[in-house]
């Protein structure tokens, strides 16, 4: 997390961008797991499901800035612009999207172009 919020580093490497790419895949998945199974117990209560809604809305929107802060590292790095990536964020509802965000992610590094070329 340490990377993801650091203001100071604009760029991360791709071994770097996949390993807490999955890494924010998996706490997503168990907490969304945790919170879809709270949400199943309190069936009756509705203020208590509103409360689970409330926190679910919340946790989705931290997790889409963890996602797009790392996201945002790997496109600088790879010499895209931030533009793209918020593009093909709107776009992921089609497959173009999700292409465009798989060819940045695994665009290499602009210092890995800059020595193959020398």
């Amino acid at each position: 997390m340490k990377i993801v919020f650091n203001k100071s580093i604009d760029k991360i490497d791709r071994t770097d961008f996949w390993i807490r790419y999955i890494i924010l895949l998996i706490v997503d998945f168990i907490v969304k797991f945790v919170l879809a199974m709270i949400q199943l117990s309190l069936h009756t209560d509705f203020t208590s499901i509103s409360g689970i809604i409330i926190i679910m809305i919340i946790y989705n929107l931290l997790a889409f800035i963890c996602f797009y802060e790392l996201g945002k590292k790997r496109f600088n790095d790879a010499g895209l612009p931030t533009l793209l990536l918020i593009i093909s964020i709107v776009l992921s509802f089609f497959a173009i999207g999700i292409g465009i965000q798989l060819y940045g992610f695994c665009a290499k590094s602009k210092q890995d172009i800059r020595r193959i070329s020398n």
